[in-house]
């Protein structure tokens, strides 16, 4: 859960919920991205250990590229604000499943511009997601989304029956 405006988290890295200050800031990491909605089981409730996640895979390749060129550039910034002179600081990675989908997993639930029955029902969908990183106390780095806009397949327009041409009326022997 957010605590005031300072991004101070509760993360469950250090086996029960501690208070962690995350280093990068949710306005200065936030994205715009497309998918497709995956495994989207706890994205209205939360999971055993409170947390709202899902998968999902990018909607074209640009969108993946966007996504890997933002998080390759800010896990940099990451490892320039962690540097200790003393020890290397390894960042671990805590958004990519092996199936290539990306995960988001976060304690607070991402707003939805719709109300939906069932979470079925976003499985598969198109949506566009407001995306921004947020690092844990141990130098991973995981995927939050502030955002999810479901996209209307019909693009917002009503799905009206077309009138059906009988092969009388049209006469394709002129071409």
């Amino acid at each position: 859960m957010m605590i005031d405006r300072n991004y101070t988290t509760e993360c469950r890295e250090s086996g029960p919920y501690v208070k962690y200050k995350s280093v990068l800031t949710p306005t200065e990491t936030e994205f715009y991205v497309q998918g497709f909605m995956g495994k989207a089981d706890n994205v209205l409730e939360p999971n055993f250990y409170g947390e709202y996640t899902f998968s999902f895979y990018p909607y074209t390749s640009d969108d993946e590229h966007r996504l890997y060129e933002h998080i390759e550039t800010w896990e940099q910034e990451l490892e320039n604000r962690l540097l200790n002179p003393y020890e290397d600081v390894d960042i671990k990675p805590k958004y990519k499943l092996t199936t290539g989908s990306f995960v988001v997993s976060q304690i607070e639930p991402p707003v939805i511009n719709t109300p939906i029955p069932h979470v079925r029902c976003l499985e598969g969908g198109h949506i566009d997601m407001r995306l921004f990183l947020r690092n844990g106390p141990d130098a991973s780095l995981y995927l939050n989304c502030r955002y999810i806009d479901l996209m209307d397949p019909n693009n917002g327009i009503e799905d009206r029956k077309k009138p059906v041409v009988s092969s009388a009326e049209y006469d394709d022997s002129d071409f």
